[in-house]
């Protein structure tokens, strides 16, 4: 579709023009506000939902108002965008908090580079690496356009109004070297600091702490709300005979040499496969619990590395005769079913180590990754290898998302309190670790509380009710996690006090 706005005339345009720059400086104020004032590591439940809900909203009024195209794929990522916002109110785990900050972060790389450089599964793969830094820059360019031109231009000014303009400009330009040097001073003398705090009747240090905070976020949302009115580019394409390439047969050379070594190195590997826990027992407990800790880390770094590498080979020999190419493919997927192999191997290293020591949340996040990476690798073959190269990038976000969207919903610390406690018994089972667990392991820990004796179940129940007095505390939004938590601690109440 047409953008509208190419046939206006060039007044009506900068008028247009105008009404953006207005519009995205109101929403990134307003927007910049909320989250200076009413998010912070307390409050980063239904307040950062709320912020979210209202940032999509406000970009969606913009696409709307100034005749920009709603895609259904931007439709998906909004869903995305929302679905994973709704977490922070229904978990408590940090690890889970992280991973979900991770899928904002690629949804709007993604949302970003659809409407810079073009569709979203046919982006040149230079296009996704150049993002970040495009967004980077777009947040100078639009703070800067949002203050300078969002107020009023000086030509339909008079001359008292222009130096009205002036200053407030000077104004908003000087703010943040005064909060410096202003914080400086009131840190230098007591009688200054009494001084600043008589005139202002509120924390200094918390007026302080908002203005930075807003100064963060400014930049950035305002860099969304321009990238939400921005016309998608078209994209350019890369040329196929560029000067920088490498001859096929030593591209086969390089990945034959690899694949001898995987192969290797699988032939060894199937004695765990077929040992069992004999295996463990022969080599010792603390020495297999170091091999399989250094084995997983090695592993991981393994498939970093080699995915990058065949990224690279397969641009590196884009320009060899067809045959060559056939070549190349069966290699690299030679190359891939080899590293799902010795990925497997991980995992099941990992499982019979688990069987033995229970599980972690470390243990349990490894094995996660290790079948994400799984995953990577086959999304690699039937794109790349698929001549549909420039699907990779999204297939892989799409990946990392659906994981992250898993993990919230099997709510892992009660996966874990659940092992541990169903495949032991008291003594035997690592009351010090299920203290650790966030809330969302408290109704888990209940159910299986059969497995403790009464003592030790209402002496668990005594240290789980005060951490969870202690992240109420540290808790201003209301949180469904905390909200079962608490329910489970008044049913084990009755009971501990029969």
């Amino acid at each position: 579709m047409k953008n509208i706005f190419n046939t206006l005339t060039p007044q009506t345009e900068s008028n247009r023009r105008q009404t953006e720059h207005s519009w995205v400086l109101m929403l990134s104020i307003l927007c910049s506000f909320i989250a200076a004032h009413f998010v912070s590591n307390e409050a980063l439940g239904l307040n950062f939902v709320l912020l979210n809900l209202f940032g999509i909203t406000a970009i969606i009024y913009l696409r709307k108002k100034f005749q920009q195209v709603i895609s259904k794929s931007d439709y998906l990522l909004i869903t995305s965008a929302i679905i994973i916002s709704l977490f922070f109110v229904i978990r408590k785990s940090d690890v889970l908090y992280g991973l979900n900050f991770l899928a904002l972060f690629i949804i709007t790389w993604v949302a970003f580079s659809q409407r810079y450089t073009g569709s979203l599964f046919d982006i040149p793969m230079i296009a996704w690496l150049m993002t970040p830094f495009r967004l980077v820059r777009l947040c100078v360019v639009s703070t800067i356009r949002s203050i300078s031109i969002g107020i009023p231009p000086s030509l339909r000014l008079t001359d008292k109004h222009k130096q009205i303009r002036s200053v407030i400009l000077g104004t908003l330009w000087t703010l943040p070297i005064l909060l410096l040097l202003g914080s400086l001073l009131i840190s230098s003398d007591s009688r200054f600091e009494h001084f600043a705090m008589n005139i202002m009747s509120f924390k200094l240090s918390d007026i302080f702490h908002t203005l930075l905070s807003f100064i963060l976020y400014f930049p950035l949302f305002s860099a969304l709300f321009y990238a939400g009115i921005l016309g998608a580019a078209h994209k350019t394409s890369l040329r196929k005979n560029s000067p920088l390439f490498l001859e096929g047969i030593q591209i086969l050379t390089i990945l034959t040499l690899i694949n001898i070594l995987f192969l290797s190195y699988i032939l060894i590997q199937f004695s765990y496969f077929f040992g069992g826990e004999q295996i463990i027992f022969e080599a010792g407990s603390r020495t297999y619990s170091s091999y399989a800790r250094r084995g997983f880390w090695e592993l991981i770094f393994l498939a970093m590395i080699v995915l990058p590498l065949l990224l690279i080979a397969h641009w590196l020999q884009r320009n060899e005769e067809k045959s060559l190419q056939i070549w190349f493919k069966r290699a690299a997927t030679l190359m891939v079913v080899c590293l799902i192999i010795i990925e497997a191997s991980a995992i099941h290293r990992m499982y019979l180590y688990v069987k033995i020591y229970d599980l972690t949340e470390l243990r349990f996040y490894s094995s996660a990754f290790m079948l994400y990476m799984m995953a990577g690798l086959v999304t690699f073959y039937f794109t790349v290898l698929k001549n549909k190269r420039e699907q990779f990038i999204v297939a892989l976000f799409s990946q990392t998302i659906a994981m992250i969207l898993s993990l919230n919903l099997i709510n892992p610390d009660a996966q874990i309190s659940q092992y541990n406690m169903s495949h032991n018994q008291h003594p035997k089972i690592d009351v010090n670790y299920l203290k650790s667990l966030s809330t969302d392991a408290y109704p888990s820990i209940y159910k299986q509380k059969k497995s403790l004796a009464h003592f030790s179940s209402c002496t668990l129940h005594r240290q789980l009710k005060l951490k969870l007095r202690r992240v109420e505390s540290q808790t201003k939004q209301w949180n469904w996690s905390i909200n079962q938590a608490q329910k489970t601690i008044k049913l084990w109440d009755q009971q501990c006090k029969q």
